[in-house]
């Protein structure tokens, strides 16, 4: 893939980055010249296989294992990747599960998990790379939600709860962090197909999500991928607070 945008010099630490969509944007961002981090916590063989792809490559990249859930391990890696890399110039946010199941399913174990890992790790990586973001010339925060916040679910109330929360946040940090020429923005994606959810291509779930996207698919990695090396580039520097819709139709807002 040819770069689109000029990102040379700049640092994003990226998380969950070790595979399916978060690699997707490691891969994308360090195309455009990038220096990129990415954190990873039950994927060590994947984690390393794509930095050592990327390096082979001639990038710059740096696999980390934080969970992100825990304020002194991001702190601490957070640290680590600015003194390495010179400093931090984007987060994005990308770390996210999904316990799918319906609500009354959903044990309070599911809903405080799905809470924690789509909401709390945000603001908690959000609140430790602030101080380097307002160092940077081109601060960029990029929330990767879903268009479930949009819709609703309609099977998983927790997610849905926990990306409409990641939506309000996004809301937040654009009016919060706008004086300190800090950009937020989210990135809220159809539903993707990646090895986590590869079943829903044949399955009557994926059908009548497609019946409900009027481009008629899917959306894959690099749709997302590229969204977000848009949000990171000087050509997105007069938009903050805002939800990119990359969902094929399926919500029209």
């Amino acid at each position: 893939m040819t770069a689109t945008y000029d990102l040379h010099d700049r640092v994003a630490f990226v998380t969950g980055g070790s595979r399916g969509l978060g690699a997707g944007i490691v891969r994308r961002l360090a195309e455009c010249g990038m220096k990129v981090a990415f954190c990873y916590v039950s994927q060590p063989e994947a984690a390393a296989q794509l930095e050592k792809e990327l390096t082979d490559a001639g990038f710059t990249v740096g696999a980390y294992e934080c969970d992100v859930r825990n304020r002194s391990a991001v702190k601490q890696v957070m640290a680590q990747v600015a003194e390495r890399f010179g400093g931090l110039d984007v987060l994005v946010n990308n770390a996210g599960i999904n316990r799918r199941k319906t609500f009354e399913e959903t044990t309070d174990d599911d809903w405080d998990a799905v809470i924690e890992t789509n909401l709390k790790a945000p603001f908690i990586c959000c609140q430790e790379a602030l101080p380097y973001l307002k160092k940077s010339e081109a601060g960029r925060i990029i929330n990767i939600s879903s268009v479930s916040a949009q819709i609703a679910g309609p099977k998983t109330a927790h997610y849905a709860v926990a990306k409409s929360g990641l939506d309000c946040l996004t809301h937040f940090l654009g009016r919060y962090c706008g004086p300190m020429n800090i950009t937020a923005n989210s990135v809220n994606p159809n539903v993707v197909i990646t090895d986590l959810v590869r079943d829903l291509e044949t399955s009557p779930e994926g059908k009548a999500f497609l019946a409900e996207t009027p481009l008629g698919r899917f959306g894959t990695v690099e749709d997302v991928a590229n969204s977000v090396a848009f949000l990171a580039s000087d050509e997105s520097s007069y938009i903050t607070g805002h939800l990119l819709h990359v969902n094929g139709g399926r919500y029209l807002g």
